[in-house]
Formats: C-alpha cells, sequence, structure tokens
C-alpha cells in the first residue's frame, strides 16, 4: 500500500491569508506534507533546498517559491546555515480573486530569485503583513489583502521580464545565452537599481564565471561597463532634452555619489556633464541658425 504524504493543517482566518515568520534552529526538520491551501515562500537569510515533488530547488536571500495546495513538498536547511523564512498561506478564493497576478508566476514551477530592490520590496510588503495581522486594526484584513497584491506584483513582473526560460531541448550555450539575455533586458529597464555582477550572475542562475564570458559576448563589454553605459545613455538624453541639476539626472539613473558620475562620465564621454550639455546646447542654437537662414533664403515667412 502506498504511503501517504502526511498533511500539515493550517487555520486560515475569513478573509484567506495568514502570514508566518520562520527563523530555523540548527536541528530543523520537517517530514515531507502537504497542505490543503496554497504558500508562497520568501527566503530572507541562509539557505538551502526546496523538494517540489521530484525537483529540487536551490534557496538562497531574495528566493521566492509558490506552492500550489496539494503539492508535497519539504524544506531542507544547508548544515551551519539555516534558513529564516517568510510564508504566507492563502485559500483558493484569494487565488482566483488575484489570478491574473498569480498565474505567471505559478507556470514557472520553480523557485525564482528576486533582485535586491525588489526583494527588499516585497519583505517590506510581508513584514506589513505581519504587523497588520497582529495589530488587526480597522479593516486590516483589505490591508493584508492589498500587501498580498503588491508581491504578487513584483513576482509577476520577475517572472515576465526573467521568465522567458530557455527549454531542455536547447543546447547548454543556448539555454546560458538566452539566460543572460534575459537578464540585459531586465537590465535595459532597470539600471538605475543597485545589483552588482554576483547578483545578476544568480538571475541567470550561471556560475559568475560563465555569465561574464557570455554577457561579454552578448553585449561586448563587462557587468560594471555595460550598467555605466546604460545608464549613461540615459544620462546624455536628460542633459539634452531638461534643465534638471547635475545632482537630479545622476541621482536619477543610478548614481548615489555625484564624484562617481563624475568620473564614470569622463570615462566614457571624454569630457564633463556640464561640458556636455554646453556644446549640446551650442549645436542646437547653431542648428536653429542654420535653419532660420535657410528658410529666409527660400522667402519662407
Amino acid at each position: 500500500m502506498a504511503r501517504r504524504t502526511p498533511h500539515h493543517a493550517v487555520a486560515l482566518p475569513p478573509h484567506g491569508i495568514h502570514v508566518e515568520s520562520h527563523a530555523h534552529g540548527p536541528d530543523f526538520k520537517v517530514a515531507r506534507h502537504v497542505h490543503a491551501c496554497h504558500s508562497l515562500i520568501h527566503v530572507v537569510s541562509g539557505q538551502g533546498r526546496c523538494v517540489l515533488g521530484r525537483a529540487v530547488h536551490e534557496l538562497l536571500p531574495g528566493h521566492a517559491v509558490l506552492i500550489r495546495s496539494g503539492r508535497a513538498h519539504e524544506l531542507i536547511d544547508t548544515p551551519g546555515d539555516p534558513m529564516v523564512v517568510f510564508v504566507v498561506y492563502f485559500s483558493s478564493a484569494v487565488f482566483s480573486r488575484h489570478r491574473k497576478l498569480f498565474e505567471p508566476v505559478s507556470r514557472l514551477a520553480t523557485a525564482r530569485w528576486l533582485p535586491p530592490p525588489r526583494a527588499r520590496r516585497v519583505r517590506q510588503a510581508l513584514r506589513q503583513m505581519l504587523h497588520e495581522q497582529q495589530r488587526r486594526a480597522l479593516k486590516f484584513d483589505a490591508a493584508i489583502d492589498h500587501c498580498l497584491c503588491s508581491i504578487l506584483v513584483e513576482l509577476h513582473r520577475v517572472a515576465v521580464e526573467i521568465g522567458n526560460l530557455p527549454t531542455d531541448g536547447d543546447s547548454p550555450q543556448r539555454r546560458s545565452r538566452q539566460r543572460v539575455q534575459n537578464v540585459v533586458d531586465y537590465l535595459a529597464d532597470h539600471y538605475f537599481e543597485t545589483c552588482n555582477m554576483a547578483e545578476a550572475a544568480r538571475m541567470a542562475r550561471l556560475s559568475q564565471r560563465r555569465f561574464r564570458t557570455v554577457l561579454r559576448a552578448v553585449t561586448g563589454r563587462g557587468f560594471s561597463r555595460h550598467v555605466h553605459h546604460l545608464r549613461l545613455a540615459r544620462a546624455t538624453a536628460l542633459l539634452e532634452q531638461t534643465a534638471l541639476p547635475v545632482s537630479a539626472i545622476a541621482f536619477e539613473v543610478g548614481y548615489e555619489e555625484i564624484s562617481t558620475f563624475y568620473r564614470a562620465f569622463r570615462r566614457e564621454i571624454g569630457i564633463s556633464p556640464l561640458e556636455y550639455r554646453r556644446r549640446r546646447m551650442a549645436d542646437v542654437g547653431e542648428d536653429i541658425t542654420t535653419e532660420a537662414r535657410r528658410t529666409r533664403r527660400n522667402g519662407v515667412g
């Protein structure tokens, strides 16, 4: 007779969402089990593995994994580095209510690593959920639902932005290139966020060495140089098209120190941001004067 996987009962409140935080001890162990509700796990610190069915997924700080109801699973900590996790349990009614947000995440059927800015926003929302759950102030259930929606938006965006995953039928080289291209596409929209090469390699699920090699093949640049290139392309556009102060532009494109921005700008463009703006304004003025002279010669106006 087949051995049945034990159920772990979770008492959900009427609004259908319950959140917990767990700091695993050195001897933490939970046998393989299932829940009658859905759950979402987010790793704050430590590392380990999540066994989902027959698949084993690595868990590191920033990882999130969605576990559908009735799916057998277990968490296994890495010896000497136990995990601290948030777990959100929610009913099928909640899943149905937010289906458009859940579906892209659930289709991936894997643990997803969140870039640091997204992971910070997810942790902030989870802490707010715990606060609302404990305080039970007016409309606390609506506030908890709102926090869950904000978490799902972050996961949904990651699923869309970095979710164009290669298939098992692709060659290893093609899979690596596709994963790096996904990260390159992500950086094109998020160049202003703090992200280092180790985090980008983790996002691509490649070693740093492999990521560095493939990134150079895809972009022709190393990681730091590529991020600077994206930021400075936006900075030059802002210098040309707006009257924003240089300090505001530096902050907007992702530089926290104005001196770092000036050094990067000189290295990439060859002149200072102020000199670049002055020259571009002079070029525009000359173009306007030339066009006005041409118009007068043609007898227009």
